[in-house]
């Protein structure tokens, strides 16, 4: 994988409130500014970097993962 960075599986684990799951939403901060992903489970393991934002949906009735990813 070109241009990933990676931490030892200590120090991931150590991280757990930035660990990602399947179809999490990432937004780039810096770089592609704006730029949206969605976590697939052939990414993880992995976790949040620093300039990139996550979205969290608090209620599924009122906001589709997939219409607020949709490119």
């Amino acid at each position: 994988m070109c241009g990933c960075s990676y931490v030892a599986p200590a120090t991931a684990a150590d991280a757990s409130e930035f660990q990602l799951g399947p179809g999490d939403i990432l937004i780039a901060m810096t770089g592609y500014i704006g730029d949206v992903a969605r976590v697939r489970a052939t990414d993880l393991p992995c976790v949040l970097n620093q300039r990139v934002g996550k979205f969290s949906i608090l209620d599924a009735h009122r906001l589709d993962a997939d219409y607020l990813s949709a490119s």
